[in-house]
This record gives structure tokens, C-alpha cells and sequence, in this order.
């Protein structure tokens, strides 16, 4: 049996200010929530961060 795995644009997961929000406020611990801001820091410049709502301040150290 042979798997193909198909991935789809990265442009079509959008994330939005708002939807950077929900996801922060859904998550239980600030561990959780310090993991969410390392993901955008890595994937995100400052600046990006900032406007999605997360302080990228908060996560450098």
C-alpha cells in the first residue's frame, strides 16, 4: 500500500489577530500559552507578533 501525503499552502491557514486571541484564551495554563508564543516567535518576525496580539518581548529571553 503505498501513503501520499499532500500538503496543503501554508496561505490557507490564515492567522489573524483574532484568531491568535481564541486560541490564547482557550488554552488552560500559561505554559500552554508561553508554547503558543514561542510557535509565532519562530515562524513570526516581532513585528508579525505584536500585531497578532502577543508580546514579543515576553518571549525572548
Amino acid at each position: 500500500m503505498k501513503v501520499v501525503l499532500i500538503l496543503a499552502p501554508a496561505s490557507r491557514f490564515v492567522l489573524d489577530k483574532e484568531t491568535v486571541q481564541a486560541l490564547y484564551q482557550a488554552l488552560d495554563t500559561e505554559w500552554d500559552k508561553k508554547i503558543l508564543g514561542v510557535i509565532l516567535g519562530a515562524t513570526r518576525t516581532r513585528a508579525e507578533v505584536d500585531a497578532l496580539g502577543i508580546d514579543s518581548d515576553s518571549q525572548v529571553k
